[in-house]
């Protein structure tokens, strides 16, 4: 039976009945591990391709164990400073976190033709909190004369660039465009 929605309305709702003539069958077969196969990924040799594997699956481990402590530090950080936070900082950071997780959420939609995004005490919140940890860490990095290079800054724009997967550029023309 044809979907009542589909394309040719002649069709719609519709039972229909294929001839349909099996022309070959095929099953999955394991695959030879060996210097060819890791020529397929771009190693010279099978060796080499498990390096690149070892390398890769250390580097994976080695950010996501860093982003837990990182979230254990600024959770810790939070959990000890109040301080008055400027309701202006509050506000364009919020509005950022909404426009952010509109585009994750509309991932197919881009450019910045898109209805005004209000954003929610739930972004609010998060707002916040990176306000403040913003402000804390910028004085803790003052006083203790902790500076950062243009190398180091670009590194990190590009790392965290690389955090929105299709939407690099994006990412990249914001921080451009809101220093």
């Amino acid at each position: 039976t044809f979907p009542e929605e589909y394309g040719a309305t002649h069709l719609a709702g519709k039972e229909a009945v294929f001839a349909c003539t099996v022309k070959e069958v095929k099953a999955p077969k394991d695959a030879e591990i060996n210097d060819d196969f890791a020529s397929r990924f771009g190693a010279d040799t099978l060796e080499t391709l498990k390096g690149q594997i070892v390398e890769r699956l250390k580097a994976e481990y080695n950010q996501a164990s860093r982003a837990v402590i990182k979230r254990r530090l600024l959770d810790a950080l939070d959990g000890k400073v109040d301080f008055e936070l400027p309701p202006t900082l509050v506000d364009v950071e919020a509005k950022q976190i909404a426009h952010q997780l509109w585009h994750e959420e509309h991932a197919d939609h881009h450019g910045h033709d898109h209805p005004e995004i209000e954003p929610t005490e739930e972004h609010l919140g998060l707002a916040r909190r990176r306000v403040r940890l913003g402000l804390l860490l910028a004085e803790l990095g003052t006083k203790n004369n902790i500076e950062v290079t243009d190398q180091e800054m670009q590194q990190a724009i590009f790392a965290q660039a690389r955090q929105y997967p299709g939407q690099e550029r994006q990412f990249l023309e914001f921080v451009r465009e809101n220093p």
